[in-house]
């Protein structure tokens, strides 16, 4: 009698210990599927944003390959700068309430990290944006807009011509925009070096040269 007790104990112990194995490996599993769950959330949330910021630059959307908005050209003024910078310090204060930092996965802590280092350093350059050049012969619009017409508005449909010539035109305001802004700054003593600017004059004669602009060979907007 005295040994089945024992056995008895022993098996009960043997099955506590099951128990408490299983219950650790249920928790466990339960842990890993929580994670899982918050960053598909996020990965999730991440694209639905990625894809409003598209949305909110067709210049981008060009340049990605995609044609939705083909006919127009961002507002470069610096009051939709400012909205922009609104949106996105929207976006990392959802973030931060909707998302358990701690139940994402390494990858995803990450991803949550870089979203909220690119708000906190957009947010910090924007008190300097005055001192920025506008026009320069690196970086300049007058190299980035051509390249964009010439390479990566792809004109395959008479639709496409037509957001083209539509296009052209509302580069125009987008061109004027960054004048008032780069005269601005200049009044404020923000001037790039001479050099630059001979450097954009030079960029920006060239690509009015040829036809329909002169009897040279076909300009490569044409």
């Amino acid at each position: 009698m005295r040994r089945f007790i024992y056995l008895s104990f022993a098996v009960f112990v043997a099955a506590c210990g099951q128990q408490d194995a299983g219950t650790e490996t249920t928790t466990a599993a339960d842990a890993t599927a929580d994670t899982r769950t918050e960053t598909e959330r996020l990965n999730e949330w991440f694209e639905e944003r990625y894809e409003e910021q598209l949305q909110q630059s067709p210049i981008q959307l060009t340049f990605i390959g995609r044609k939705e908005r083909y006919d127009e050209v961002d507002d470069l003024s610096e009051e939709t700068e400012k909205q922009q910078l609104d949106w996105l310090r929207a976006t990392v204060e959802e973030m931060e309430r909707e998302f358990d930092y701690d139940a994402l996965t390494p990858e995803a802590q990450v991803s949550y990290d870089i979203w909220k280092y690119q708000y906190e350093n957009t947010a910090a350059n924007y008190e300097f944006r005055g001192n920025n050049y506008i026009f320069t012969q690196m970086f300049g619009p007058q190299s980035w807009i051509p390249t964009l017409l010439s390479n990566f508005h792809r004109v395959e449909t008479p639709e496409d011509m037509d957001a083209y010539i539509k296009r052209v035109g509302g580069f125009g305001r987008a061109m004027n925009q960054l004048i008032d802004r780069a005269q601005a700054y200049a009044q404020n003593g923000v001037r790039p070096p001479r050099f630059a600017y001979e450097g954009v004059i030079e960029q920006a004669e060239a690509v009015i040269k040829g036809a329909p602009f002169d009897d040279g060979e076909p300009s490569s907007l044409q």
